[in-house]
């Protein structure tokens, strides 16, 4: 019995009917929500909340005049 997640892509005659299609199309699409849902959540937080963490423990340096960055 052929996989229709993952389909055999070697088969010349391999074919998905268009509610096979649909539902895969959905499943790519959950897969897709859930994990720009966790790195918004898990990873840009982390984030933001770590760069406020390291900015507020550095002691600010003073400018010379002619200082470049």
């Amino acid at each position: 019995m052929l996989d229709t997640c993952t389909g055999d892509l070697m088969d010349p005659n391999f074919e998905l009917s268009s509610t096979q299609l649909s539902k895969r199309m959905k499943h790519l699409s959950n897969v897709m929500d859930h994990f720009w849902r966790r790195w918004r959540e898990e990873y840009v937080i982390e984030l933001r909340n770590s760069h406020r963490h390291s900015a507020k423990n550095a002691a600010p340096t003073p400018v010379a005049i002619g200082e470049t960055w």
